[in-house]
């Protein structure tokens, strides 16, 4: 129903209760006007609310409708916390790192020397290369590339021991071009390298470089005392170098 029509209505029914009262009746229903007025005027307003009302209600979607949340629900939003599942972590594979074979002995068959022992050396405090403990045993440099790597890798023994009696290297001075060496690795596996350079060095002139220079393949060098002995120093005045690869 429109409100026109309530409002049509509303007339008629006051001009029908007013029409036929006499004239003591029709004072009081005066005097009393505004007050009927005002209900009037409410019911009116009232009415036009739910009509509005409806007009909303008819024109909203089914899906749009909201169903009034009971306690049990609202207790269950605001007050316990809401799980949230845990990610499984994944694992990711380790690689497996290369083992690291350090070598064992050396062999240099032209010299009769055959699997001597290896001892591990590094430098001292001023840099310079340390030398091995037990006369008869062959010194490598650990801080460089390991023997069959790319690079040179370092070797070196005394000449003699302290009463003057053939250490490791006493014969190296012997060996020529071409001569086979072969460093034994702990797993057994040989790296095999053929000698193409021999010199020497002035033991004073601090040329450490020629020594230990680098290369981009797999190298060696081995080096000892050589020269005569020098009593004021202690030492021998020369270093024998062999190259090999």
């Amino acid at each position: 129903m429109g409100v026109k029509s309530i409002v049509v209505n509303i007339t008629i029914s006051i001009y029908v209760v007013y029409y036929p009262m006499s004239f003591t009746l029709k004072s009081v229903f005066v005097r009393y006007s505004s007050t009927a007025i005002l209900v009037m005027v409410g019911v009116m307003y009232i009415v036009f609310l739910s009509e509005m009302l409806g007009r909303v209600d008819a024109h909203t979607p089914a899906d749009q409708l909201t169903t009034p949340q009971s306690s049990h629900d609202f207790f269950n939003t605001v007050f316990l916390p809401t799980h949230t599942p845990t990610a499984t972590p994944t694992s990711t594979p380790t690689p497996t790192p290369t083992p690291v074979v350090l070598p064992s002995s050396i062999s240099i068959p032209a010299l009769q020397i055959v699997q001597s022992p290896l001892e591990y050396l590094g430098t001292d405090s001023d840099g310079s290369m340390q030398t091995p403990h037990n006369p008869l045993a062959v010194g490598w440099l650990h801080i460089g590339p390991k023997p069959g790597e790319v690079g040179n890798s370092i070797f070196t023994a005394h000449y003699d021991d302290a009463q003057g009696r053939p250490a490791a290297f006493y014969y190296l001075k012997n060996i020529a071009i071409g001569d086979e060496i072969t460093i034994t690795l702990v797993d057994g596996s040989p790296r095999t390298f053929h000698v193409d350079f021999v010199g020497e060095l002035d033991a004073y002139d601090g040329n450490v470089g020629a020594i230990t220079r680098q290369t981009d393949y797999p190298s060696i060098t081995l080096v000892t005392c050589h020269g005569s002995w020098d009593m004021r120093s202690g030492m021998y005045s020369r270093r024998l170098v062999v190259y090999a690869k």
